[in-house]
């Protein structure tokens, strides 16, 4: 799937790994989701948002980091969605972050939530905006 891998970070269930695919002799950055449930159930997503989704979905991680690490956030694709809920920050612990999916008349969760630092989460938001970033260009560069 991808032809390199510049970054892979894991919250909770939740792995988002960015790198470059090459299609038709063609390379474009993605970023793929995978989110582990129960009884070996998951999703794998190569780049479930692009535009204004994505662009939204930057937004309201960054609403989640200003407001203390409180707050949710969904990606969805179809009739799925991974879920991201944040709880807070924990002295010496870090960020208290759980993650599962949903999808129609389904939902799958692993058991309990994990801890992240600050730096991760400021890596995936950095990772999604040089996402975001390139495919604006890409959008451009087409309309010209």
């Amino acid at each position: 799937m991808f032809q390199t891998i510049k970054s892979r970070i894991k919250i909770d269930n939740a792995i988002f790994t960015f790198g470059e695919t090459e299609t038709n002799g063609t390379k474009q950055n993605e970023y793929l989701v995978f989110c582990a449930g129960a009884s070996s159930h998951h999703v794998e997503w190569l780049s479930p948002v692009k535009g204004s989704s994505l662009h939204l979905l930057i937004i309201t991680l960054r609403e989640i980091m200003n407001q203390g690490y409180k707050g949710k956030v969904k990606i969805k694709k179809g009739w799925s969605s991974v879920n991201l809920q944040f709880f807070g920050v924990k002295p010496n612990k870090g960020i208290k972050v759980k993650a599962n999916f949903s999808s129609f008349l389904f939902y799958s969760s692993a058991f309990g939530s994990s801890y992240i630092t600050e730096s991760v989460m400021v890596q995936l938001v950095s990772n999604l905006e040089d996402i975001a970033a390139l495919q604006d260009a890409a959008h451009q560069g087409a309309h010209e």
